[in-house]
């Protein structure tokens, strides 16, 4: 931040210099004028050679005092409030245009977001029966039960565009891919009993929660949407999936909650 501020404020200093003393030296007499611009010209060269402004300031102070005693205080003053508003403007500038960019360069990217990478195991005995759910969605009776009764694993890998799962049980074998920027995914693909044609993944407003939001269809030809939530609880040792399920033409929804504990 200093290495940027340093070059800015110094040119602003020079050139502050040399607009308030353009300004004070047409009040003066040219006699006087003269001689003390041409060693202000040769000074001005010589600091900024070296980078040495702080001494070109003292050394132009010295000559307001010493070589023109019968210039007012009050001129001076003007001279020195018309140099600091200028340098002070030009750190505030810096300052707003820098800060911003080097705390969201520090800031690691999408920390405020879950992180679901991990293997997961269904815990059943925390989790409501998706039987009525996929009942609902036509489903037959084999299906069901056996949804709802096998031992599912599932390994999730997030990065931050992209988040793979892959279900594993006895005679279950899901691998999805969603992404993770809303973009709308159209394809169709057999899911709990229905077929699924489009898919929208997004971080809910407060990036606590990701929202996966299908366009169905049943066996039974019903449209309608199916809403799958998820976040963790426990301090991120469990994850909760929390489907919703809302068909064209009906006006209630049905619902199911899952609970999946982390292994690793």
């Amino acid at each position: 931040m200093l290495a940027l501020v340093t070059p800015c404020l110094a040119t602003n200093v020079m050139s502050g210099i040399n607009h308030a003393w353009a300004n004070q030296c047409r009040q003066w007499p040219p006699t006087d004028v003269s001689g003390v611009i041409a060693r202000y010209r040769r000074y001005q060269r010589r600091c900024r050679s070296r980078g040495d402004y702080a001494a070109f300031v003292r050394r132009i102070l010295g000559y307001c005092r010493f070589t023109f005693p019968s210039v007012s205080g009050k001129r001076i003053s003007t001279v020195l409030s018309h140099l600091m508003l200028r340098s002070l403007a030009s750190v505030a500038l810096v300052s707003v245009f820098s800060f911003p960019q080097i705390s969201s360069a520090s800031k690691p990217a999408h920390s405020d977001k879950p992180n679901f990478n991990g293997i997961w195991a269904l815990d059943r005995k925390e989790s409501s029966s998706i039987e009525p759910l996929m009942k609902h969605m036509g489903a037959s009776y084999l299906q069901r039960k056996f949804a709802n009764s096998a031992n599912l694993k599932a390994t999730y890998r997030q990065t931050a565009h992209v988040l793979t799962i892959a279900v594993r049980g006895a005679g279950v074998a899901m691998d999805e891919t969603l992404h993770l920027d809303g973009r709308v995914d159209r394809r169709r693909q057999e899911i709990l009993g229905l077929t699924s044609l489009e898919i929208r993944t997004a971080w809910s407003r407060d990036h606590k929660e990701l929202v996966e939001t299908r366009q169905i269809e049943t066996k039974r030809g019903e449209d309608g949407q199916l809403i799958i939530r998820r976040h963790p609880i426990n301090e991120g040792n469990s994850m909760v999936l929390a489907f919703s399920l809302k068909l064209n033409g009906e006006r209630g929804t049905t619902s199911c909650r899952q609970l999946w504990q982390k292994q690793d």
